[in-house]
């Protein structure tokens, strides 16, 4: 058979942006390269992808590059379609070509734009475009939780038979064992990208409190891409007088990130909208306890492995920010935990569950 993929995530040459969709692009095509060597895929994208990318790929994977990028899923990658058809079309980034023949399997992460459409700014409305398409007219959906599975079900009234529900993994560098990051203070962290729906500003009003109502000396760093950076971020660090507490490093390397958890006295995210959450489930590989937001995918992955605070009270993750710093047993329970239930998610599996699927 041959195998469409929409593969454009692989071609963005912005570190900032490969997180998320191309993480999840990246280490399935890894697996299915391990996994299936009989068919042929053919990977689409509107730019290059990079050649030491594709040489981690099979030989039977092969990129082609469609230009122009104006009006790509609408027109261009269709018209490639029909020219040459392809057996099954993978649309890994949240969207289908507008026609296409063959079998479709469309992926959908997470569907907060319905909830928060003003934290996705000018993408919401092209995001509930694509996401309504793929629930319409995919013959199967691949999702990354139970919890955005019944949010579809919900929301499309798309029959949970078409829906699969596949656990994205933990890449192999983030592990409990190996060097800590080394500084002068101890440490929270965020891991993720800095745009509004990851809530950061209330992140921060909880750990100006923490600052201020606490003897402990802690600082706070920021680990993720700026690309979308929400401007209240900014403005809040100076309303509170944080800037010698708060520390942005940007985007570093799986190697440096693995580091960061297991130096930090936890991982702490507030995001209101999310459809799992890989910085989560890296932070437990690493033995870094969890202070998460206790919204349904992120409630369904840790289980007890994390303590959940409401994304939006601030005093309420102060007090548990506290609770961390001052438990130590609390702080290796959860360590024991979250290493026990990381367990449960690897590309490995996921690579396998989609190569069933197909």
């Amino acid at each position: 058979m041959t195998i469409g993929v929409d593969a454009g995530a692989l071609s963005i040459s912005d570190k900032r942006l490969q997180v998320g969709v191309w993480r999840v692009t990246f280490e399935l095509l890894k697996q299915l390269s391990c996994i299936d060597k009989k068919n042929q895929y053919r990977l689409y994208s509107f730019s290059p992808i990079p050649k030491n990318i594709l040489n981690t790929l099979g030989t039977n994977m092969k990129n082609r590059v469609l230009t122009p990028s104006l009006g790509y899923m609408k027109f261009r990658l269709p018209l490639e379609l029909m020219l040459h058809p392809v057996d099954i079309f993978l649309g890994l980034s949240q969207a289908l070509p507008f026609m296409s023949y063959g079998k479709k399997i469309g992926f959908i992460y997470d569907i907060g734009f319905l909830k928060y459409p003003e934290k996705y700014g000018t993408s919401a409305d092209k995001l509930k475009d694509q996401t309504h398409y793929i629930a319409k007219h995919s013959d199967d959906i691949v999702t990354i939780s139970q919890s955005v599975k019944k949010d579809i079900c919900h929301e499309y009234n798309t029959p949970k038979e078409r829906i699969h529900v596949c656990y994205p993994g933990v890449s192999d560098v983030f592990t409990q064992a190996g060097k800590k990051e080394t500084k002068p203070y101890p440490y929270f962290l965020f891991v993720g990208s800095l745009w509004k729906g990851k809530n950061i500003p209330c992140l921060l009003s909880a750990f100006h409190q923490f600052y201020t109502k606490t003897p402990y000396p802690h600082h706070f760093i920021l680990a993720g891409g700026d690309y979308w950076q929400d401007t209240d971020i900014e403005k809040t660090i100076q309303k509170f007088r944080l800037g010698k507490r708060v520390h942005f490093v940007g985007h570093v390397t799986d190697t440096r990130l693995a580091c960061l958890y297991r130096g930090a006295e936890a991982l702490v995210i507030l995001t209101l909208t999310d459809g799992f959450c890989i910085p989560v489930v890296e932070a437990l590989r690493c033995g870094c306890p969890v202070i998460a937001s206790n919204i349904g995918p992120i409630a369904e992955i840790t289980g007890k492995s994390a303590i959940l605070v409401d994304p939006t009270h601030d005093n309420e993750c102060f007090h548990v920010m506290k609770q961390i710093v001052s438990n130590r047993l609390l702080r290796q329970k959860l360590r024991e935990r979250g290493l026990e239930t990381s367990e449960k998610y690897s590309w490995d599996a996921f690579g396998k569950e989609i190569c069933h699927i197909i």
